[in-house]
């Protein structure tokens, strides 16, 4: 209570912020196209497109971006703007066969090539990105992929942030990072090549590695608010802008058919066991996104603000099954109509 009360004291004696990126996951925009564009429209401007090289590359050599040229053929005539997700991201499920569990150099040309190849051919239309995903724990070798050192890790990500440049010098390049209080992985017997957020990003820092912004995730949704925005402003000490790239918070529990690996977001580690205040609910869900967006938003620093889902992932999004916006998506709109006014 005492940090909400803060953050919105804070909001109330700042300037408008216009520039600032309210946004979501947009992987079910062309598909529930125009009806789920509408009601995306009138809350976001902002969204996060995929491109995954196992989905344009499934075979190698033989690159199809169809798929992410309909996802932005539908913002067309909107005021959203896109970002691309992922330029790099070895995790398993995303990684075509071919570029799996073969030498780091043969894994580092074949990625830079990928970064350079996407954003290079939308240099026009994508101007953020998502450059390097999660690469302080993957790759996973749990899930069958080989692990690279930390050095290793460190050295994709610099090379990878440099191509993104040269494809285009205006890319506006994002490091996105997962399980920033580090307990997901860290707690779970990592890898020699895992490590923390934190300390991911202090060694790109004596790389001297050049991007613009820290993206960082929050899902797991047990801890308090007070803990919530210690570990946001922990961040602050790298003088890079904040963008929360990806968050998440269950209005149920009860079992999602096809969605049973994701249960965790909202149970299972850092969730069911630590419930935030009471039952997940739909009106649980809608207070938690409300505390969150004000603390976020209170920060000068921090310059935007993705939701993960919109109409997708089990009970995490905003709009229910049958098309309906949940309680959490009202209270936003009302959240954001004061700010913006």
């Amino acid at each position: 209570m005492l940090v909400v009360a803060r953050a919105q004291h804070a909001i109330a004696r700042q300037p408008a912020r216009p520039g600032f990126l309210f946004g979501c996951n947009g992987f079910g925009l062309a598909a529930g196209y125009p009806d789920a564009l509408r009601l995306f429209q009138a809350l976001f401007n902002y969204t996060t497109i995929p491109i995954y090289e196992g989905w344009v590359e499934p075979q190698k050599g033989h690159p199809d971006y169809t798929a992410f040229e309909a996802a932005l053929n539908t913002l067309i005539g909107t005021t959203i703007l896109p970002k691309g997700h992922p330029g790099i991201w070895l995790e398993p499920e995303n990684t075509p066969k071919w570029l799996q569990n073969i030498s780091y150099d043969e894994t580092k040309k074949y990625c830079l090539a990928h970064v350079r190849e996407a954003i290079s051919r939308y240099r026009h239309r994508v101007h953020i990105w998502n450059v390097v995903n999660e690469a302080h724990v993957q790759p996973e070798t749990e899930h069958g992929m080989a692990g690279f050192t930390k050095e290793q890790n460190v050295d994709l990500t610099v090379a990878a942030l440099r191509i993104a440049h040269d494809a285009d010098p205006t890319c506006f390049r994002c490091i996105n990072n997962t399980g920033t209080w580090a307990d997901y992985y860290m707690s779970r017997n990592p890898g020699p090549w895992q490590q923390s957020p934190y300390d991911y990003l202090a060694m790109l820092r004596d790389a001297k590695a050049e991007y613009e912004v820290i993206g960082l995730q929050y899902y797991h949704s047990g801890r308090d608010l007070l803990e919530w925005e210690r570990d946001l402003e922990s961040f602050n000490h790298f003088d890079k802008a904040i963008h929360i790239t990806e968050m998440g918070f269950p209005s149920s529990l009860a079992p999602y058919p096809g969605m049973e690996k994701y249960a965790f977001w909202g149970g299972g580690i850092g969730g069911e066991a630590m419930a935030w205040h009471g039952e997940f609910t739909e009106a649980i869900q809608a207070d938690y996104i409300e505390s969150v967006y004000t603390l976020a938003y209170s920060k000068p620093w921090v310059e935007a603000i993705t939701y993960w889902d919109f109409n997708g992932i089990g009970h995490d999004g905003f709009i229910r099954g049958d098309g309906t916006p949940r309680e959490g998506y009202h209270r936003l709109m009302d959240l954001l109509a004061k700010w913006r006014s």
